[in-house]
């Protein structure tokens, strides 16, 4: 699109091949000093205007409505206000010149969309574990036939249909497991899917998300499972992290599946802990349904804990 300004009037019209086409024309009551086009993402063009007495307008080149004034932009000088030249940047900002001085307008109007950011580095590597992509040399699932210890709640989240992507140098670099399976010659070091037993969907993409962005995301219902495969993993601070996690995050809701979680995985420490909690919220926690589940030997260690010293 091709603004040209002049003391009367506005005219616009599309160029191509030299030659240029007017479409429209407006005429104005003040003098024009100034003309520029913007072209939206989602296809619309815009004119901005600027006047001999200060003044920035907003035209939509789709739309019959009228020129909208935008503002009236304060001169140094009184006497020489007009609006020379300005250009709308790519972020939106509007750059505009008058008199001796170049000034900026941030996010003045509504009708530029914003341009897309690049993704980070690390948002991009979450999306790769996330969703895969060309980078991505390896997919990690749950390994069949093993039955997901998540609650029924997170069932779907622990399908083994699932996959976690990532790139095995990545992989190799933060994580000796990885290393040594990628770099033994055996066929799993060239295969391209890789199955991991005893664990669930939400721990393997927990600790593959850590090792691609350094990012720990935990929920109750699998933060033991994290742990556990953070320890077959070697990766002692996650393991740690998502052990501290499990006990900061405690409550009557959650507080005996993870105590379940920890005998299970045999988390003796964590264990205690969840003991000891449960113990001191005795009188909410046996009102639920699954306190009648606990073990034995749970059930034994939370009277102690609950009995006179």
């Amino acid at each position: 699109m091709l603004f040209v300004a002049n003391d009367t009037g506005i005219r616009y019209g599309s160029l191509s091949a030299g030659a240029t086409t007017v479409d429209r024309y407006h005429s104005w009551s003040t003098s024009l000093k100034s003309a520029a086009a913007f072209d939206s993402p989602d296809g619309k063009c815009f004119g901005f205007w600027g006047t001999a007495t200060g003044e920035v307008f907003k035209y939509d080149t789709g739309s019959r409505k009228s020129p909208e004034k935008l503002l009236t932009q304060r001169a140094e000088n009184e006497y020489d206000p007009q609006i020379s030249a300005m250009v709308v940047m790519p972020d939106g900002n509007l750059l505009l010149s008058q008199g001796t001085q170049l000034k900026i307008v941030e996010k003045i109007f509504d009708c530029v969309a914003a341009i897309d950011k690049p993704l980070s580095l690390r948002s991009r590597m979450r999306k790769l574990v996330f969703e895969g992509g060309p980078s991505a040399d390896i997919e990690l699932t749950v390994k069949k036939n093993v039955k997901s210890p998540c609650d029924a709640e997170g069932e779907d989240e622990c399908s083994t249909e699932k996959k976690v992507y990532a790139i095995k140098g990545i992989l190799s670099d933060g994580c000796e497991f990885f290393q040594k399976t990628f770099s033994s010659g055996l066929k799993e070091s060239k295969q391209s899917v890789m199955e991991i037993g005893d664990t669930t969907f939400e721990a393997i993409r927990a600790v593959v998300l850590y090792l691609h962005t350094e990012e720990v995301e935990l929920n109750d219902s699998c933060v033991v499972e994290v742990a556990a495969l953070a320890r077959e993993f070697g990766l002692s601070w996650l393991q740690g992290e998502a052990e501290r996690y499990a006990v900061r995050e405690l409550s009557v809701q959650n507080c005996l599946a993870i105590l379940q979680d920890a005998e299970r995985l045999q988390f003796e420490e964590l264990g205690e802990k969840c003991v000891d909690w449960v113990a001191k919220n005795l009188k909410n926690v046996r009102k639920r349904t699954e306190f009648a589940n606990i073990s034995h030997t749970a059930a034994l260690q939370i009277l102690m804990a609950v009995s006179p010293k």
